[in-house]
């Protein structure tokens, strides 16, 4: 197979984080990961990349040519279809996994794990956290470290990644941290 090189543009952190990190370990090459459409511009103009994963459309990434396949963050995407669509072209690649493959995951965490791990996931801090729960922030790292424990992984990044594959945590576009989740 040919070394696949991809750029990966999402605003949020851990979101980029953990998109890089399970494409590295399926073997794509992760050239850049920007949290900006102008950064993603200019990673384009100065980097050699045959993908682009964004939640953006086509038509607002001003450098994509026809050379580099773009494979759209939308609600529902999966690590693995992204992995697939990023190997082998949007064309051929597989659908989402269904929500039944994620219960297994899903049984391990505690509802509270859970909504602590979807705010992880947009990138809020155990601060930002803390507040939107009505927690202490020493509580939020207590539920980020039985995550971690659960998921058998030792970062933030490691955890979003895994619930992405799982279907667990699905991207969705816009600013995710403007509704409170329940």
């Amino acid at each position: 197979m040919t070394e696949v090189r991809a750029i990966v543009q999402d605003p949020r952190c851990f979101i980029r984080e953990g998109v890089s990190e399970a494409l590295r370990s399926s073997g794509v090459m992760v050239v850049a990961a920007v949290p900006t459409v102008a950064a993603l511009d200019h990673a384009l103009g100065e980097l050699d990349a045959d993908v682009v994963l964004s939640p953006v459309a086509g038509s607002a990434i001003t450098r994509l040519t026809a050379r580099h396949r773009l494979v759209r963050i939308t609600d529902g995407t999966t690590i693995a279809a992204m992995i697939s669509a990023a190997i082998r072209g949007p064309s051929g690649s597989k659908p989402p996994r269904s929500a039944t493959h994620a219960e297994p995951l899903r049984a391990l965490l505690t509802a509270r794990e859970a909504g602590v791990l979807e705010l992880v996931a947009v990138g809020l801090t155990a601060r930002e956290i803390a507040q939107r729960l009505g927690i202490s922030a020493r509580t939020v790292d207590g539920h980020k470290q039985a995550v971690f424990t659960k998921f058998g992984v030792a970062s933030q990044a490691q955890a979003v990644a895994r619930a992405l594959d799982e279907g667990l945590i699905l991207l969705l576009p816009g600013d995710p941290t403007a509704e409170p989740i329940p």
